[in-house]
């Protein structure tokens, strides 16, 4: 139902769609915290779910970590506020993760380090305010896509550590990387 000039709150019956895999509202106007709304255990044979640009409002909430089927997650250009959930670290079938161009602040979790299929991560043109460490990215080993431009994160890893994964594509613009260029980079 993407891009479907869809308006309003969601209707409540969407909540008892329990077999539902994949869900794709992107590009719609929402103007819902749905986050808040969906039960726990409503949508947990969810996969696939693309909210960007749905017009979304509210933050992001614990239970999300409870949707450990989910493979890939969109929620960018929305109006998303708050932090990331700590159970973010339980969702470890994700593989693509966009929480980009939404009002999230705060630290990003440790846990988002337990999420050994990511391939695609972007936080970026957020507040976040933090630093990203080793122990962040220790088990991304399949990580090819980076974006945290536009942030306020500071990026802190020891000059002898090497990635284990091997970037296509990373954004780094307005992080603070300093003050030499930034040895996991070579690799």
């Amino acid at each position: 139902m993407d891009d479907n000039y869809l308006s309003g709150i969601m209707p409540v019956t969407m909540e008892n769609l329990c077999n539902l895999k994949e869900l794709d509202l992107h590009y719609n106007n929402i103007n819902d915290d749905i986050m808040r709304r969906l039960p726990e255990c409503s949508w947990s044979k969810l996969r696939y779910l693309d909210l960007h640009g749905a017009n979304l409002t509210g933050k992001l909430y614990v239970w999300m970590g409870n949707l450990t089927n989910l493979g890939y997650l969109d929620i960018s250009q929305n109006m998303l506020v708050g932090g990331v959930p700590f159970g973010i670290g339980n969702m470890k079938s994700l593989y693509h993760l966009d929480l980009s161009q939404n009002m999230l602040v705060g630290a990003i979790p440790d846990g988002i380090g337990k999420l050994h299929n990511l391939t695609y991560l972007s936080l970026g043109l957020n507040n976040f305010s933090s630093v990203l460490s080793e122990k962040h990215f220790s088990n991304l080993v399949n990580l090819r896509f980076l974006n945290l431009s536009e942030t306020l994160l500071k990026l802190y890893f020891d000059d002898e550590w090497s990635p284990p994964f091997l970037l296509e594509e990373g954004y780094f613009g307005s992080c603070d990387m300093g003050p030499g260029f930034p040895a996991w980079l070579r690799s």
